[in-house]
């Protein structure tokens, strides 16, 4: 068995599924630290992926979002500009 790959909690719940067979548990052992290594490292990929997967879609989601603003900002000055001769015209009388 591989040293510092797994935690005294992870050998002892080995051991106690094979509390009534222990020569089985000692001929299984490799096996079980390989399929359990094997596992994690098919849980830490499945993660990764989840996690880039997530990471995409919020840059997809903040693109969208970038282009409706701006398709709004677009709207509304098109709206403002074409209603309002010089919105200004307030500070006019704060110069005199």
């Amino acid at each position: 068995m591989p040293e510092g790959i797994f935690s005294p909690a992870d050998v002892q719940g080995y051991l106690l599924k094979h509390k009534r067979s222990p020569e089985i548990a000692a001929r299984e052992a490799a096996k079980w630290a390989k399929d359990t290594i094997d596992e994690r490292k098919r849980k830490k990929e499945e993660d990764e992926r989840k996690t880039r997967k997530r990471l995409e879609d919020a840059e997809v989601a903040v693109m969208t979002a970038q282009a409706a603003a701006e398709k709004r900002i677009e709207e509304a000055g098109k709206k403002g500009g074409a209603d309002t001769k010089d919105s200004d015209d307030s500070d006019d009388a704060d110069d005199l």
